[in-house]
């Protein structure tokens, strides 16, 4: 249950955050849980917007109907930046923290400051510096405040072959000593998808196996099953299982958690409201079936957003693709039209800007050079406004 209450709070208030991206945006979000008993509500989120695509607006959550508590945010709707301003205490509002990021010519963070504040004025509290080779970002150095200067406490530096980050291996200072942490180890299969998520722990002066994810796919995009194991003896064993199925809007339907060894299983079933928002999700355990339980969340409409173009009116093709890609739209008025293109990690690989009704992209990334072949999102925007992404896939 507590994973639960994590999640769907994570997840309405993300949706919030992206709200621009649908056609209308959140007023309320309802969440409630049932026991197989009685229904339990959880979280009550209200939303207060200023502007049409943004800018700052209130979010208050009430918690299991007893605890209300009023948070401020500044929202940024084009790159989804936002500071968490204030919260309230009692009836007043107390500043609490501020986010700001700075960016290089590419569109790249290069710097994440975090301030808290101390009763008076904002106070530097941590900040992570971030450094690139080409389109990669290669370490992230992580500085704590002093009293007057910053020192270095972390270092994270990431190693990448053929464009594909395959080790991320963090280091940590003790005194003027350096000392290695932990790595992750990523493997990837034939079509360039994500195939294993390895941790490993230093111990005895070397990394040692802790942990694995393996992932298997169905089709090109979607994971069909993904196995978590820990390291026994010598070798990897087995503990969990995750099957995922998919419905006709190639959305999460239903997961299945699995222990093994063993029967044990629960089974996560998700529905979803008209508008592809998660409306439903009921669980239920193998060995206790009549014991399930179902976290419930209504989505309320504040406003409507009339979009300037649709993700309808988008045509991407070829795709798969392997020498250029086309993405035609319907731009009738000639407003300029912002195109992004991520990676699977979240990175931005490349920015073009139209105002016609047709962009060509030679799958090359911000310095020039070529992408890899892998799986990229797209992500439209027009006159402030988001558009729903589309999945491309480079051969």
């Amino acid at each position: 249950m507590k994973t639960s209450i994590i999640l769907f709070f994570g997840l309405s208030f993300f949706t919030a955050l992206n709200s621009s991206a649908q056609n209308y945006r959140v007023k309320n979000a309802y969440i409630q849980f049932f026991n197989g008993i009685e229904i339990i509500p959880l979280i009550n989120t209200s939303y207060i917007y200023s502007g049409t695509n943004g800018g700052a607006y209130k979010c208050e959550a009430d918690f299991a109907g007893t605890h209300p508590e009023e948070n401020n945010y500044q929202f940024n709707p084009i790159n989804y930046d936002f500071s968490f301003l204030d919260g309230m205490d009692g009836t007043t509002h107390l500043p609490i923290m501020k986010y700001t990021k700075q960016y290089n010519e590419h569109n790249k963070v290069t710097e994440y400051l975090e301030q808290a504040w101390d009763g008076y004025h904002y106070m530097n509290y941590r900040k992570t510096i971030y450094t690139y080779e080409e389109n990669n970002m290669i370490k992230k150095a992580l500085y704590g405040w002093d009293v007057t200067t910053w020192y270095i406490f972390a270092i994270i530096d990431f190693i990448y072959s053929d464009v594909r980050l395959t080790e991320e291996i963090h280091t940590y200072s003790e005194g003027a000593e350096w000392l290695n942490s932990l790595m992750y180890a990523y493997s990837y299969d034939s079509l360039n998808r994500l195939a294993s998520y390895e941790l490993k722990l230093w111990e005895d002066d070397a990394f040692q196996k802790f942990s694995i994810y393996t992932l298997h796919y169905k089709d090109a995009v979607h994971v069909d099953t993904i196995n978590y194991g820990y390291i026994g003896d010598t070798s990897y064993v087995t503990e969990i299982q995750y099957y995922y199925s998919y419905n006709e809007d190639e959305k999460i339907q239903r997961i299945i958690v699995k222990n093994v060894p063993g029967s044990l299983y629960s089974t996560y079933n998700y529905s979803f409201d008209d508008n592809g928002n998660i409306s439903t999700v009921f669980r239920v355990q193998s060995d206790t079936p009549e014991a399930y339980e179902t976290t419930i969340i209504t989505w309320e409409k504040y406003d409507t957003i009339e979009h300037t173009f649709s993700s309808e009116d988008i045509n991407i093709y070829p795709n798969p693709v392997h020498d250029e890609l086309y993405i035609s739209f319907d731009n009738s008025d000639q407003s300029p039209v912002t195109i992004n293109i991520y990676d699977l990690y979240g990175e931005l690989v490349n920015t073009i800007n139209s105002s016609g009704n047709q962009i060509v992209w030679n799958l090359t990334n911000a310095s020039g050079g070529r992408v890899a072949n892998s799986i990229y999102i797209i992500k439209f925007a027009k006159d402030n406004d988001s558009i729903n992404t589309k999945k491309i896939i480079v051969v």
